[in-house]
């Protein structure tokens, strides 16, 4: 749980930090109430092991275009502009 929490703090800040650490101890807290599951904390190292696969399998996954056009099929695509009240608006696909 340090691990997460230390890594949250460096990637979002500290308040956010907490809050999501204090979401996931809610989480685990439920769990061993509601359905009787104990708590196993697999230590710092297992969890950065697991980060580190996740982040590998994230930077080999193919990555999709972004931008204005990407979604469309046609490299030629031109935008519709509608004109509404003398404003010219862009309409979309």
């Amino acid at each position: 749980m340090g691990a997460f929490l230390r890594r949250k703090k460096a990637h979002s800040g500290a308040p956010k930090a907490i809050t999501a650490a204090a979401h996931r101890l809610a989480g685990i807290i439920y769990a061993m109430l509601r359905y009787g599951h104990e708590y196993v904390d697999a230590g710092a190292e297992c969890y950065e092991s697991q980060y580190r696969q996740r982040t590998l399998r994230a930077t080999e996954r193919p990555r999709r275009p972004t931008g204005p056009y990407s979604r469309c099929p046609s490299s030629h695509y031109v935008p519709r502009i509608s004109v509404r009240g003398g404003v010219k608006v862009f309409v979309g696909p």
